[in-house]
């Protein structure tokens, strides 16, 4: 990010997006992740590897989901708190005084 660049503040479908996309690329990575480590260092059966690497792939993706969800509206109360500060008249005057 530049320095002088200003954060977008992120509508809830955008929010939703976001989330939802980072979510399935760390559930897609954690299911990869459990497939190769199940099968060879815990050994397991084909079948329970299969459903345990779906377990953790779908859990992973919804605590990321989660997590990016609040992550980005805490990020856009933020903007929105800084922006109406801005925009009080005399703000700064009153500051400086």
């Amino acid at each position: 990010m530049d320095i002088g660049s200003r954060d977008k503040i992120l509508t809830d479908d955008e929010i939703s997006w976001e989330s939802r996309k980072l979510g399935a690329l760390y559930g897609f990575s954690a299911l990869f992740v459990a497939s190769v480590f199940g099968s060879r260092a815990l050994s397991l059966g084909s079948k329970a590897n299969a459903f345990s690497s779906a377990a953790t792939g779908a859990v992973t993706g919804y605590m990321w989901s989660g997590f990016t969800r609040q992550a980005y509206e805490k990020r856009r109360r933020q903007l929105i708190e800084e922006s109406q500060k801005e925009q009080q008249p005399g703000a700064s005057d009153s500051v400086s005084k």
